[in-house]
C-alpha cells in the first residue's frame, strides 16, 4: 500500500529485495523508537495534572505512537521509496 499510494513507487521487479530489506529495517527502528519513548515517558515523567498511571500510560503510549509514525513516513520517504 505505501508503495503504490503513498509514495507511488515504480521499482523494478529485481530491486524488491532490497526494497523489503530497508523496509523492514525502517520499521524496526521505529518499533524500537516507540518502545523507548514509552519506557522514558512512563518511567522519567510524572503523571501530570493528577492523572492516573494507567492514563497515563496511554497517553505515553499514543505520544509513542506518533513519534515512531513520523519516523516511519519520514524513513520510507527518504530510505526506501525515494524518487
Amino acid at each position: 500500500m505505501n508503495k503504490r499510494w503513498t509514495f507511488q513507487d515504480r521499482t523494478k521487479e529485481e530491486q524488491e529485495s532490497v526494497k523489503f530489506s530497508e523496509f523492514f529495517i525502517i520499521s524496526v527502528i521505529g518499533l524500537v523508537i516507540n518502545g523507548l519513548v514509552l519506557t522514558g515517558i512512563t518511567t522519567y515523567i510524572p503523571a501530570l495534572f493528577g492523572l492516573s498511571a494507567v492514563l497515563w500510560a496511554n497517553i505515553a503510549k499514543l505520544m509513542a505512537t506518533g513519534f515512531s509514525l513520523i519516523w516511519n513516513f519520514i524513513g520510507y520517504k527518504f530510505f526506501v521509496f525515494k524518487s
